[in-house]
């Protein structure tokens, strides 16, 4: 989405891009920011650091293993990602059960993205 605003007589243009689930680029007059939203929903705020799974690289999911609702033990595959010709699975960093799935398969992710959330049994 692109604006153009205006503060204090000075005009901005603005563009916000999603780039993954709570992560957007924002690009001022030309100048590349990235932020990443902290929690979506009160829901995701109870679910501890430990609990989230990101994407350690860039990559396209190519299987989701498990389903919300599921329970999981630690080091259990939740999913698998292509990254530079080569799949590798996405382990459960806790054992707990699968709150939220946020990707789907064949989405594209960049390093840093959230994938799913665990919580703790």
């Amino acid at each position: 989405m692109k604006y153009e605003i205006k503060i204090k007589g000075r005009k901005y243009e603005v563009e916000v891009k999603d780039i993954a689930p709570a992560i957007f680029e924002v690009i001022i007059n030309g100048k590349k920011k990235t932020w990443i939203k902290v929690c979506e929903s009160k829901e995701e705020e109870e679910i501890t650091a430990e609990g989230e799974v990101r994407a350690g690289m860039a990559g396209t999911i190519v299987r989701i293993l498990v389903e919300e609702g599921e329970k999981v033990s630690k080091e259990q595959p939740l999913m698998v990602m292509e990254a530079m010709k080569m799949e590798s699975e996405i382990k459960s960093p806790i054992n707990g059960v699968v709150k939220k799935i946020l990707v789907k398969e064949g989405e594209k992710v960049n390093a840093g993205s959230r994938l799913a959330l665990i919580s703790e049994e």
